[in-house]
């Protein structure tokens, strides 16, 4: 079975004993398959996101990737599949320059300094970074902030990418760009976002929640036409 599938079964949780944010949440990525998860804010997307990487541990449910199992011991192993890009780009970015954080992942993978080397070189020109390579993070804008998270997930040669919001803090061109470069990723990717028009161009598949249960679950087209559902769920 692919190690590029990815499984939430009967996740719940709640941040408190009395606020369960989600409520046995079913939902299966096969490989290759691109799936935007949408819904409004409190929905509980980023929450079920965070469990992809144990992050986050389900109350009940389990979390499986490929054939492994989630939990403490398969987590380092796991994380070596999945490609998480968060939400606000600081959680991402913390070396005092941009090809140091790039860098990051691939050192830790023990890799040589040639195969680094071109994984940070490489990253960067596929989001259009390369320039800022010895800038400080904290010199940026938030839309090349948010190109550089990304390579720093692209460095680390992911099997299955995880994003949540990708195109917030992008400027017209760079949500462009960011667009062809996903479209270029072979492998899975569950994108949680609420920018529905990239939906439809990039995921032929979407998934609606709604008070932290899936509400729908089909093609992008018939999702995003339905007006009723769209309502009913805050979008």
């Amino acid at each position: 079975m692919s190690h590029h599938f990815i499984l939430f079964e009967e996740i719940h949780y709640g941040y408190t004993a009395d606020n369960e944010v989600l409520r046995g949440v079913n939902l299966q990525l096969e490989h290759g398959e691109k799936v935007a998860l949408v819904g409004a804010n409190g929905a509980g997307k980023s929450t079920l996101l965070l469990h992809s990487i144990g992050l986050l541990t389900p109350t009940r449910g389990r979390v499986v990737v490929g054939d492994i199992t989630l939990s403490k011991r398969t987590v380092a192993q796991i994380r070596q599949t999945i490609g998480f890009v968060f939400q606000n780009a600081d959680d991402q970015l913390f070396m005092p320059t941009v090809e140091e954080d790039v860098a990051f992942g691939p050192t830790n993978m023990q890799l040589s300094r040639e195969e680094i080397e071109e994984r940070v070189a490489s990253s960067l020109a596929a989001v259009g970074a390369l320039s800022l390579r010895k800038r400080s993070p904290q010199q940026l804008s938030g839309g090349e902030k948010r190109r550089v998270a990304i390579a720093t997930v692209l460095a680390m040669g992911p099997s299955i990418l995880v994003m949540d919001e990708p195109s917030a803090a992008l400027d017209p061109r760079a949500r462009r760009e960011l667009i062809a470069l996903l479209k270029d990723f072979r492998h899975t990717a569950l994108i949680a976002t609420h920018d529905l028009a990239m939906a439809r161009e990039l995921c032929p598949r979407t998934v609606v929640m709604h008070a932290g249960q899936i509400a729908a679950d089909g093609p992008t087209e018939a999702i995003l036409n339905d007006r009723a559902l769209m309502d009913r769920c805050g979008l």
